[in-house]
């Protein structure tokens, strides 16, 4: 698991409605663009790099299991933990 600092939130809208969320995850090493959604599979949600294809589960927000969207910052402590694809038998967490 890692820690990331979200940056750059944004709320993404089309006639009135949040149709997405997005933003950039940044820690001293790394720096992605992703769109975050719900984990349909298993609850919970999930941050998709949008530069390489590569899924995150997004384990809490500040340190608590904070997934309501709309109550997210710049600033916001992010811990995502990779999900590993294993073709054949889904999604597994990595």
């Amino acid at each position: 698991m890692q820690v990331m600092h979200l940056q750059n939130f944004q709320i993404h809208r089309t006639n009135g409605t949040i149709t997405h969320y997005s933003g950039d995850l940044v820690n001293a090493v790394d720096c992605f663009k992703v769109v975050f959604s719900v984990n349909a599979g298993g609850g919970g949600m999930v941050a998709y790099n949008t530069e390489n294809g590569e899924l995150y589960h997004i384990v809490s927000v500040n340190n608590v299991g904070n997934f309501d969207l709309s109550t997210w910052q710049n600033g916001d402590d992010i811990e995502i933990y990779p999900i590993a694809i294993n073709e054949g038998n889904g999604v597994m967490l990595g």
